[in-house]
């Protein structure tokens, strides 16, 4: 009603003056578009901040508009179940490996699989700036060049200093095609030792490609002694209703009679403020790695 009022009337004298009365229209204007979702509302620049043994880790972000000609532009807004595993890695950092008294000499080369924001990757680099000992090399991947463009914004956003021994970059990633591709260029000729991902499984084929693209890039000591903690692919994903046949798709494409299974199963319920009322969303959080390792146990966990 107050645009309506004031475009119907612009060219009368506004007793506000037409300047004041211009900003009321802007103002207005992004109202709305926050009624209508963070996706219509523009730009929108997020500050994130995280607690760890370590210290305070900040991660800055943009999360670019969606494009109405783009579906996959969905990626440049920070998803919910990148929020949960970026807490979950700077809590509990012994769990994926990222200890001093784990370190050796060798390089950690971390992979995150439809980055999205980069929140992750950049929680992890934040966190790893306090303890790396050696170098360590994130690799943030997406695949949608908006996604990427929104991606590579927000890593130069929160660049490292030049010295240190964190570096973060970003790639390509099309998983669908990965497997296929021989041989692999740069960052992708050599395997990973942890693999993050988080809210990636929206369609049936997704895990199956996933799972394709680990048995090349995530590390497989194959039964070998080594000096590390075992490579780990640490997935997150959201449990809606819309989505319970490609959520379910997870525990098929890993199951126990493969190279590659789930190892850990854990429930995590957490609190979403949807302007009522507070609401209790789902997550289930996976560890999946080589099947020579250790069997698999499953826990709920209360509300984050």
């Amino acid at each position: 009603m107050l645009i309506g009022h004031f475009s119907s009337t612009e060219e009368c004298d506004h007793p506000f003056g037409g300047h004041h009365a211009e900003h009321l229209i802007q103002d207005a204007t992004s109202l709305l578009a926050i009624c209508a979702g963070t996706a219509a509302a523009g730009i929108i620049c997020c500050t994130f901040i995280f607690e760890s043994w370590f210290g305070l880790v900040t991660v800055n972000l943009t999360n670019a508009p969606l494009e109405n000609q783009d579906y996959g532009s969905v990626g440049a807004q920070t998803w919910g179940g990148a929020c949960v595993l970026a807490e979950i890695v700077t809590d509990k950092l012994e769990n994926f490996g990222l200890l001093k008294q784990n370190i050796s000499s060798r390089k950690l080369r971390v992979l995150e699989l439809g980055a999205g924001t980069g929140l992750v990757s950049l929680a992890v680099a934040g966190l790893m700036r306090n303890v790396a000992e050696r170098e360590v090399e994130i690799v943030a991947t997406d695949h949608y060049p908006s996604v990427l463009t929104n991606l590579a914004t927000n890593i130069q956003n929160n660049s490292l200093d030049s010295a240190d021994l964190v570096k973060v970059t970003t790639h390509s990633l099309d998983w669908s095609l990965f497997p296929e591709t021989c041989p692999q260029s740069q960052p992708f000729d050599q395997p990973f030792d942890l693999v993050l991902g988080a809210d990636i499984i929206y369609k049936v084929q997704h895990a199956v490609w996933i799972q394709s693209c680990l048995t090349k890039l995530l590390r497989n000591t194959n039964g070998s002694p080594d000096d590390g903690p075992k490579p780990i692919f640490h997935l997150i994903i959201l449990l809606h209703v819309t989505h319970t046949f490609e959520s379910g798709t997870v525990e098929a494409v890993f199951a126990q009679s493969g190279k590659l299974i789930i190892k850990y199963k854990e429930i995590i319920l957490c609190d979403a403020e949807t302007g009522r009322e507070a609401d209790e969303v789902e997550y289930a959080y996976y560890k999946i790695g080589w099947a020579k390792e250790v069997q698999w146990s499953f826990m709920s966990t209360g509300s984050k």
